[in-house]
């Protein structure tokens, strides 16, 4: 008899606790319906722990997901509210699906189209305002929630990249490499009679519909080309740029350039990388490479003397500057870059003047130092009145020229040039 008992009682209690969530959960609805939101996330907190079945569990998700979408509805934290309207929306359907059930799947339908929308535009809104780090969150939150819409990834990927928050940007792109998306496809454009502008449409047979009932014409198809080389490229480029060489990384280069065959820039990294890492013999063994591919392109031949510059390798430096100006005797930058070369020996020069006593022997050497140092700056000035006949207004060759005539004595040029100077 009193076992009979024990059981009854828990019976009881099972009953008591299915029927307090159930008031909680109709507490929740009834507070969403008369805009009380925070009751309904109280009626909610308190019927979760009691939830005993798949039904319940799927009318919570129902009540919460609708909480949080109108939550975002109102303004409030519109990203945060949508992403978990989706979240809870997201769980409701895999529920369902697993039961074989859609009773609150189907009525959710149009709360989660507007949820993603919503999402959809913030983030867009975001990357039109130059929010790139926050635009990418948004983009990949929405991927994330429906992983079988990648070019969501893309975007976030994109936006990482415009924000120059490469750790941000690259597990995108990683990912994206993973599931070998491309990105192919055709875009299905006419033109519309209202505006005049080029309209995108999802399907051939929309764009085809509109030009029938007549709001479009001049229909046409643009092949989409495959952006896997431009992720590959970017892998790249934001691995090499940590400096480190290892394994995964020669795998990533390899890869961008089986992709790019023709894009020199990723050679030119990859000989930056190799300086840094004191390999000097695969650094030149790069920079013939890119010269073979195209020996008398000047834009080229500037960047490898623009990288030797900045790798302290001032011979090859001027060796490519040079060589510019044999291609194009006019290729803008070459007399500037070739006057700070001028100067940094002439910085040199003095560094070696200062550390000199006052021994007779220090003050030939001194001598012998200062002619150097004035025959370097007078080589200077001729590139830097040289550009600055190229680019009259540049303020930079301005400045420049002025502290170099300053550093001859030619203070009555100095004071000229530098009446023109407007800041």
């Amino acid at each position: 008899m009193k076992t009979k008992y024990v059981i009854l009682a828990s019976a009881l209690l099972f009953s008591a606790g299915s029927f307090a969530q159930k008031d909680q959960l109709k507490a929740a609805e009834k507070a969403i319906k008369s805009g009380n939101t925070s009751g309904a996330e109280a009626s909610l907190a308190e019927a979760e722990p009691l939830l005993s079945n798949d039904d319940d569990r799927a009318q919570f998700y129902f009540v919460k997901g609708n909480m949080y979408a109108k939550l975002a509805d109102r303004g409030v934290e519109t990203t945060k509210n949508y992403t978990l309207a989706l979240k809870a929306f997201q769980s409701l359907s895999e529920l369902e699906k697993k039961n074989g059930k859609s009773k609150y799947t189907k009525q959710v339908e149009a709360a989660q189209l507007i949820a993603v929308n919503g999402l959809k535009n913030d983030a867009y809104k975001d990357y039109t305002a130059k929010n790139y780090k926050e635009s990418a969150k948004k983009y990949y939150q929405l991927y994330d929630l429906d992983k079988t819409q990648v070019d969501y990834l893309y975007n976030a990927s994109n936006a990482g990249l415009l924000s120059k928050d490469y750790d941000l940007a690259l597990p995108y792109l990683i990912e994206l490499k993973k599931i070998n998306y491309t990105g192919e496809g055709t875009s299905f454009i006419a033109v519309s009679k209202l505006s005049g502008q080029e309209e995108g449409f999802l399907t051939k047979e929309a764009r085809n519909n509109a030009v029938t009932i007549g709001t479009h014409e001049k229909p046409k198809d643009l092949k989409i080309e495959s952006k896997k080389p431009e992720i590959l490229k970017n892998i790249a480029l934001i691995e090499m740029d940590k400096g480190v060489l290892n394994d995964d990384v020669k795998t990533a280069i390899a890869d961008a350039q089986a992709a790019n065959p023709s894009d020199t820039s990723l050679l030119m990294n990859e000989a930056v990388l190799y300086y840094k890492n004191k390999d000097t013999e695969t650094y030149k063994r790069i920079i013939t490479k890119i010269l073979e591919k195209d020996p008398n392109n000047a834009e080229l031949v500037f960047n490898l003397g623009v990288i030797s510059y900045n790798n302290k390798d001032y011979a090859n430096a001027e060796k490519f500057y040079k060589r510019v100006s044999e291609i194009n005797p006019k290729y803008k930058g070459v007399d500037f870059n070739m006057s700070a070369l001028k100067l940094d020996n002439a910085q040199n020069l003095l560094d070696q003047m200062n550390k000199l006593g006052t021994s007779p022997a220090d003050n030939k050497k001194y001598d012998e130092l200062k002619k150097q140092r004035d025959a370097v700056l007078k080589e200077s000035v001729t590139y830097l009145e040289r550009a600055m006949e190229a680019e009259p207004t540049d303020l930079d060759i301005k400045r420049s020229l002025v502290s170099v005539y300053k550093a001859l004595d030619m203070m009555d040029k100095a004071a000229a040039l530098k009446a023109t100077i407007k800041e």
